[in-house]
């Protein structure tokens, strides 16, 4: 049976599963074959605003289709925008799905961040530092999913990104895909 090839361009294992459980939905689970590969994506530990998000997951999704240039790619960027009038900072990540034939974006649906996060985080640094590792220092929970901590266990970043992951790959046609 042909199968269709995917690759994400991160080594986070918590993309892999909200990507893997995205396919899960989308896709009968013997007609793909996803991988990872670490990527990077050239933007801050803690990127600012959308163009850094998107800059970030497409140099993912392009630096993954380098490596592996008959799979879909797929990037992921999770950063905080920041609203002009208000002190409020916003969680969300880009996803962007590269195919033999187009590119396809979507974004997650987004958290608020209290302020004192982002406030701390760009003290230390958003080159070195993010706002979950702040969050997890200062109210426990895993760094790499502040989401969960935030949210109190109602939702995680995997589901968050789960979902936003399948808005995109249900953009797909069968002209985009590679099969084997």
């Amino acid at each position: 049976m042909r199968k269709i090839k995917i690759i994400l361009g991160s080594g986070s294992a918590v993309k892999f599963d909200a990507v893997s459980a995205a396919c899960r939905s989308c896709f009968n689970q013997t007609h793909y074959d996803l991988s990872g590969d670490s990527v990077r994506s050239g933007q801050a530990e803690q990127p600012i605003g959308l163009s850094a998000m998107y800059n970030g997951a497409l140099a993912r999704a392009k630096g993954a289709a380098k490596v592996h240039s008959d799979a879909i790619a797929i990037g992921i960027e999770n950063g905080i925008t920041v609203s002009l009038d208000e002190n409020v900072f916003i969680d969300l990540a880009v996803i962007v799905v590269l195919t033999r034939t187009r590119k396809i974006v979507t974004t997650s649906q987004g958290i608020e961040i209290p302020g004192e996060f982002v406030d701390k985080t760009e003290k230390r640094g958003f080159g070195k530092t993010t706002v979950g590792q702040i969050i997890a220092e200062e109210l426990g929970g895993d760094p790499a999913d502040p989401h969960k901590t935030l949210l109190e266990g109602k939702s995680s970043r995997e589901k968050i990104l789960e979902e936003a992951v399948l808005l995109a790959l249900n953009q797909l046609k069968p002209s985009d895909f590679y099969l084997e």
